[in-house]
Parts: structure tokens; C-alpha cells; sequence
């Protein structure tokens, strides 16, 4: 891959494939075994600086649940939907609110899930992927500057979202279909960065700037594991949901058992502090990608 600062990587569900976005009018997708570029998204001018100044630029890319499709998010509140294997432009939708960070498909495609930038007690919304129609709003338990959320994920039965909020160092997690706050996760005493359900839907991880990573019971609410490290970023579970990853800022990713908390695996000498680290299908080998494009493939044992 040619050497880039990326403002966000994210993997596909089965760690094939990585889309990067640079904060530029271009996202690429790569296959992670051979480092080759597959697609380039779309193809508009591109500026890095349009990120901070402003003009139209992706900030936001995922993949659906099934790899098939990719949804990019546009900081002209604009959310493109593309074929992940033709790079064909599929659907076009206008958000009538700022948004930033965070975008996700539901399992069955026919909702896309985004955090806002609207100042006030507003984390996401949910849309209809076809029309764009605002279908929920999804708010905090407060009113106030403080409500920013970092990160908004479907459960895999399409039934709750869990949203980080970056500020206050919680997550809530909500009824998909109601909108309805169903339990807040405290316990985080710095910045929330992640969160994310376990493939079961039985768990949440949580990534914070207070140098842990907790794992959460969703029925009950209650903190189950609190893993000390480094400064985390993303995490991600096992397909078996019986082991975690998540990369720090001490060029390394660490992998723990989500039943005992104990660590099992720490792999060092990453270039730099790893954007995304994923489990590959089969849950043998691990997949982290840094700041410099870089992308390195672990055995899990």
C-alpha cells in the first residue's frame, strides 16, 4: 500500500479486505493478504486539507454485515452507498444533520446507524438505507456540549445499538427498533472511544483513554472484565467471541480471553499506533493496519 496517513481503516467481516479513508474525497479498498488495491472510492478530486477546512471530503467508511456493499459518509452530510466488489454507486442519501465518526449497517442492510454533531443531547440516528428517512433519533440521558459520540454499532440480530459517548466516558445501549435507552455502562474514567457487541450480542467491549478495556454483561449491565494496558483504540471479538484484540498507542495489539480476562497473546512492532485491528473468520490469525498503510497478519497461537 502507498504510504498515507489514514484518518480511519476499517476491515471487512471476514478480514479479506480493509477500506482506508485519507479525509479526502478517496477511499480505498485493499486485499489484505497481497496489500492490493481493489477499489478506489469515489473518484473526486482529492485534498487532504478538505478534512479540516471543511469542504466536501469522506470521513466515515464501513462495509455491511455480509461484505457485499460499502457505505462512505461525506461531511456534506451526504451518505454514499457503493457495491464492495464493482466499486457501482448504489444509493445516495441526504442527512439533514451534521454527522461524524461513526457508520453502520444493520445485519439486513435496510438501516444505516450514524453519530451526529448536533451539539445537544442527540448520539445518532438511525435511517432507512433507501430513502434516508430519519427513522429514530437516539439520545443521551443529558442535554449539553459534553454529548459526543465516537462510535454507533447494530448488535448482529439487528435488535440494539450500542453507542459510545466520547465525552462522558459511558455507553448506552438502545432498542433498534424503538429507540428506547435499555441500560448505560459506566465504570470508564477517561475519554470513551470504542464500543462494540460480541457476536452473540451478549457482551459490549469498550475502549477508553483511562488505559483499559471493559467488557460488559448486556442483559444486566454489569463491567465483567476491566483489561489494563496502553491507550486503546478499536477493538474487536473473536468470531467465537471467546477472545478480544484491540491496539495501543504502545505499537502493539493485545489479545485477551474474554471469559478469565487473562492476556494471552501481545504482538509488538507495529510501525506505528495501529487504526484497526480484526480477527480474521476462522479466528486463527489477526489483522491490524497502522497509521503509515501498513498492514501485518498475526498467527493467533
Amino acid at each position: 500500500m502507498d504510504a498515507a496517513i489514514f484518518l480511519d481503516s476499517v476491515f471487512s467481516p471476514d478480514g479479506k479486505k480493509v477500506i482506508t479513508t485519507v479525509g479526502s474525497d478517496t477511499a480505498q479498498i485493499w486485499e489484505t493478504e497481497t496489500g492490493k488495491e481493489l477499489l478506489k472510492l469515489p473518484k473526486r478530486p482529492a485534498n487532504w486539507r478538505n478534512y479540516f477546512f471543511g469542504n466536501p471530503c469522506i470521513c466515515l467508511a464501513n462495509f455491511s454485515p455480509d461484505g457485499k456493499k460499502v457505505v462512505l459518509g461525506n461531511n456534506d452530510n451526504t451518505i454514499r452507498i457503493f457495491d464492495a466488489e464493482t466499486g457501482e454507486s448504489l444509493n445516495l442519501l441526504k442527512v439533514p444533520m451534521r454527522f461524524d465518526s461513526s457508520v453502520a449497517f444493520s445485519p439486513d442492510c435496510k438501516k444505516i446507524v450514524v453519530t451526529t454533531l448536533s451539539g445537544a443531547s442527540d448520539l445518532a440516528l438511525i435511517l432507512d438505507a433507501e430513502s434516508g428517512e430519519v427513522l429514530k433519533i437516539l439520545e443521551s440521558d443529558k442535554n449539553g456540549d459534553e454529548n459526543f459520540a465516537m462510535s454507533a454499532i447494530f448488535s448482529a440480530d439487528g435488535t440494539k445499538i450500542v453507542v459510545g459517548n466520547y465525552y462522558n466516558g459511558t455507553a448506552l445501549i438502545f432498542d433498534a427498533k424503538t429507540g428506547e435507552k435499555l441500560k448505560k455502562l459506566e465504570g470508564h474514567t477517561g475519554l470513551l472511544w470504542y464500543a462494540v457487541f460480541s457476536p452473540d450480542g451478549k457482551k459490549v467491549a469498550t475502549t477508553s483513554g483511562d488505559h483499559t478495556v471493559r467488557i460488559w454483561d448486556v442483559e444486566s449491565g454489569k463491567e465483567l472484565q476491566k483489561l489494563e494496558s496502553d491507550d486503546f483504540a478499536k477493538v474487536a471479538f473473536s468470531p467465537d467471541g471467546k477472545k478480544i484484540v484491540a491496539a495501543d498507542c504502545g505499537k502493539t495489539a493485545l489479545i485477551w480471553d474474554t471469559e478469565t480476562g487473562k492476556k494471552l497473546q501481545k504482538l509488538k512492532g507495529h510501525a506505528d499506533w495501529d487504526k484497526a485491528a480484526v480477527f480474521s473468520s476462522d479466528g486463527k490469525k489477526v489483522i491490524t493496519i497502522d497509521e503509515e498503510a501498513t498492514i501485518r497478519i498475526w498467527m493467533v497461537e
